[in-house]
Parts: structure tokens; sequence; C-alpha cells
């Protein structure tokens, strides 16, 4: 089939239709063809990072640190926001589509008549691109769950489970404990695996002991101190490790992602040294695209991948610490099995106007549907709606406040992957 597929494009478009599911948790049978491969060890030490939200920055910081210390480092993220080669990069660079298509070549060689969803292609690609790279560390984010998901086939030598939010209920469950039960299921036996959650649902707790993982949990095993022009982490009584630089990506959370990461770089020193200099640097250096971004001043412009009501909350924190702008405009298009209502609670003290539109993506909400249960929310309230309008399209919400925003205003694109990957690519 191969032969037969020339570009990029034309083996994504395949794999979009080679399967009749977008997910498919069977392991065994991912695990199969991965065994087909015949692949050696992905890197010397390998990192999985889990959580409902913060694992790209967690992935970037690692990458970026690793990569100041002299490191070969390899990094599977998902979904992509511009390009499908972002998903696969080895010091911070994404790999070629020449070298993604010879990846798909030699897992269809070893396919044989195993059904492969669109993410599990991409997965396995991953895998064969870091296998031949002789990478120091692979560093895989999963894509939903942890469980049964794609990358943990792999047994890693160390997890980060970031924090844990109501998301993808269908698949996760309808509880916490639900949820946090899935992601778990990244650790291993004897590994360390870092927590950015302060109070943990009790499903990680339990399942670690039931796996034996060794697990480090912030506020109990370690914290952070913060100051206004640095922080440090602290552990035992003596214990004091900084200064650290202030991460680059915007937001308080950002403290507790690093503070994992750090804690993790500095457990596996033995096999990687690196000292705080490096730390500090690939911090002060980290980018990733769609996270509290500032893309331009006049008038201030902030995209944020939020989809859940966990990283709504964070990000109202980081709007907070902001300047108050002369106005604020809010660009909203979220996913059909999003919760609206958490984006209106949180954000609505921010806002002058709201603009609801409709992302080109299979399960958008329709636009007149979202300003209908924005109007609906007040109505409940018993409060006035502020001004909003509807748009079919990103590309005609983005004009509308174009001819509004002055160069004192603040405008907000938010609501999911979809919806900032439109407003980049309106915005290039």
């Amino acid at each position: 089939m191969g032969e037969s597929l020339q570009t990029l494009q034309d083996w994504l478009s395949w794999q979009e239709s080679l399967h009749n599911k977008t997910m498919d948790f069977d392991p065994q049978r991912l695990k199969s063809v991965y065994q087909r491969l015949h692949l050696p060890m992905l890197a010397k030490k390998t990192i999985i990072v889990a959580g409902s939200n913060g694992k790209g920055s967690c992935v970037a910081m690692l990458q970026s640190i690793y990569t100041q210390a002299g490191y070969r480092v390899g990094a599977y993220t998902s979904p992509h926001l511009l390009y499908y080669n972002e998903r696969i990069s080895i010091n911070q660079q994404s790999v070629s589509d020449e070298r993604i298509i010879a990846a798909f070549n030699t897992i269809e060689k070893c396919r044989q008549d195993t059904p492969l969803t669109y993410y599990e292609y991409g997965t396995l690609a991953a895998f064969v691109c870091f296998a031949e790279s002789n990478l120091d560390v692979a560093i895989l984010e999963v894509g939903l769950g942890g469980r049964l998901d794609a990358t943990n086939i792999i047994d890693c030598d160390a997890s980060i489970l970031t924090s844990f939010t109501l998301d993808h209920q269908e698949w996760l469950g309808n509880t916490l404990e639900e949820i946090a039960y899935e992601k778990a299921g990244v650790m291993r036996e004897h590994q360390l695996a870092f927590c950015g959650e302060y109070e943990p649902p009790h499903t990680l707790l339990d399942h670690a002991d039931s796996c034996g993982a060794n697990l480090k949990l912030i506020g109990r095993d370690f914290d952070i101190e913060i100051d206004d022009v640095s922080w440090a982490i602290t552990s035992g009584i003596d214990e004091h490790y900084g200064p650290i630089a202030v991460p680059k990506l915007n937001g308080e959370h950002q403290y507790r992602n690093a503070a994992c990461v750090i804690q993790l770089c500095r457990a596996f020193k033995d096999d990687f040294p690196l000292g705080l200099d490096s730390i500090n640097k690939g911090l002060a250096s980290t980018q990733l695209a769609g996270r509290c971004e500032v893309i331009s001043l006049n008038p201030q412009i902030i995209i944020d991948v939020s989809h859940n009501e966990g990283a709504v909350i964070e990000l109202d924190r980081y709007l907070q610490s902001l300047p108050k702008p002369e106005k604020c405009y809010i660009l909203l298009s979220i996913l059909d099995d999003k919760p609206a209502e958490a984006f209106f609670e949180r954000l609505e003290k921010h806002a002058d106007r709201w603009y609801f539109s409709q992302a080109q993506a299979p399960r958008a909400l329709a636009a007149s549907q979202l300003k209908s249960r924005y109007n609906r929310y007040h109505k409940g309230k018993n409060t006035e709606p502020l001004p909003n309008s509807y748009h079919r399209s990103i590309e005609k919400a983005l004009k509308m406040i174009a001819k509004e925003a002055g160069k004192n205003d603040r405008v907000l694109i938010i609501g999911s992957f979809y919806t900032v990957s439109e407003a980049l690519h309106h915005a290039k």
C-alpha cells in the first residue's frame, strides 16, 4: 500500500480511513505490531508524562533542559497545532516529512492485517524514529488517559502525572477517582513517578501502592517556594534546591510542572549529570505554543488551548496576575463535550464582549448553540449577559474583533487545540 502514498498528507488521509474508530483502546493489538517491528530500545532512558493538563509543558521543559545540557533528546506529543511533524521532535527540531514517511512504510511492512488508528500509527512512527536516533532520553506524552494509551505499551523508566480534572469522561470515567486510576496506569514497579497535584485522588495513591511504584508527591515529598525573581524546591528538613529561574511558560501552575520535571532530572543525575545552570537555561528557553501565549502586544492577543475546567481555572489565575486592559474581547470555540459554563463562570469577570465561534473540527459545538448556552447561563443566574455574537468560523470572528479591538485592549482566543490552530493559521 505504501508505494501509492507519495506525500505525508497522502499517508495521513489514508490512516484516517483505515480504522473504523478514532479511539480503540486495545494495547495487545498495538503491541503485536510493535513486537513485529523488532526495534531496539527507544533511548537510554524513557519518560512518560500523563495528566489532564500540563503534559505538553512538562515535555517541553524536559526536552529543553536535557538539550541545553548536551544530551540527545526525542519527544512525542499530540495533538499538533500547525503541522503534523510537531508531534515527533529530536533535540527540539521536528523530524522531516521524509523521515515520517519512511517510518510509516516500516510500520506498514509489519502491520499485516492489524488495523491501526491515526493516533496509533503516529505513536509507532515516533518509536521508529527514536529507535534509529541513538537517543539519551525519549519523552512520551500520553494522548488520552494512560493505562490503555498507545504510549503505555513501553515500560518507561520514570513518569510524571501532572494534574487531574474532569475531561474525556466518555472514555475515562465520570469521577476524578476513575480518571486518576486510568492515568495512574503509566506507573511501573520500582520506578519513580512524580505528581504535581497537591491533593490527588486516592486511586492514584492506591495504584502506586499496589503496583509498587516509587511515587513522589508535591506537598508531601517535595514542595516549592516562590519569590519575585526566583524560586526553589524544598524536600525534607534541610534540602533547598535553587535559586531556580522563573519558567518562561506563563502561569503559576508552571511552577508545579517545573518542580516535577526538575525532581525527575535530579533523580537521573547518575545517568545524565546536569547542574542548576542547565536547568535554569532550559527553563528560560522553553518554548511551547498555545499555553497562555502572548502573540501580539497592541492589542495584546493571548491564545490558550484551555479545554476543560482545570485549565480554565489556571487561565483565570493567570489573567488575574496581569494588568487590566481597557477592554477584553474573548473568542471562544469548544467541542460539544466540553463544559461551556465553566468558561463563562471563570472568565466572565475578565470579559467586555464574547465572540462565539465554531472551529473546523468533527465535534465542534455550533456557534449558535454556544451563544444559547451563554444566554441560558445568565438566565439561570438572573443576570444580564454581556454583549455577544456568534460567527460560523474562527476567521470571521477574528475579522470582527480586529475592527473592535484598540491598541490598549486584550483579545483572548481559547477553547481547544482546534481553535488555537485555526487562529494561528489566520494570524500568519
